[in-house]
């Protein structure tokens, strides 16, 4: 069976340490395959504010913060002609990040793995579990240390 050309990269990002590395490799796959790529970030919601977030709109605020951020890297790390769209959604990461790829089409999502050492072994953090479980097309996912 013949693969689907690649056209539509979505790259989850939280503005970890490894969001740069999920950017750099989705650049040169969008150059390659002559794709476009979607920046996601989802933000989860608060009934109460986390301590040190003093905020009258942090939500507001947040959306605000995050588009800008996105937009920051976006153009840092994406090359002048890769096509990219940026989306900020609320809600639980995994499931907006299945739903924004069957939505936006994705061939492939890349994200980085929250990984944690358990026993002496990794395990893939439970965002990251999701998604490989629900996903609509492959995801590609990045170790932290890898990304560094």
């Amino acid at each position: 069976m013949a693969s689907e050309p690649l056209k539509k990269i979505l790259c989850p990002v939280d503005f970890n340490s490894a969001s740069a590395a999920v950017l750099k490799i989705a650049n040169a796959m969008a150059k390659e395959h002559g794709a476009a790529v979607c920046v996601l970030h989802v933000i989860v919601p608060f009934l109460v504010p986390p301590i040190g977030l003093q905020r009258s709109t942090p939500l507001a605020i947040s959306e605000r913060e995050s588009r800008s951020r996105l937009e920051e890297l976006a153009a840092r790390l994406l090359e002048p002609g890769v096509p990219y769209t940026i989306q900020i959604h609320m809600g639980e990461p995994a499931a907006r990040i299945v739903a924004v790829a069957k939505e936006c089409g994705a061939n492939l999502i890349i994200m980085a793995t929250h990984q944690r050492a358990d026993l002496g072994h990794f395990v893939i953090g439970g965002i990251t579990k999701r998604v490989l479980r629900q996903a609509p097309c492959p995801v590609l996912t990045i170790r932290p240390t890898a990304a560094a």
